[in-house]
């Protein structure tokens, strides 16, 4: 059976991100791609794939 799941987009610019993006995680639990032009200077909790980012700080209900 196959999953309706809403893509998780950049905090910033809006792209579509997949499980491979290298991400960075900010104090505010928003995902911003590694190379996004439109980041800020919040403080960065983590940094990795999206994968391993989502499932260990995000719940998705």
């Amino acid at each position: 059976m196959e999953k309706n799941v809403l893509p998780v987009k950049c905090s910033c610019c809006k792209k579509e991100l997949d499980a491979i993006d290298l991400v960075i995680i900010n104090d505010s639990l928003q995902l911003t791609h590694i190379q996004c032009p439109d980041k800020g200077e919040k403080p960065i909790i983590d940094v990795g794939y999206f994968n391993a980012v989502s499932q260990k700080y995000l719940t998705f209900t």
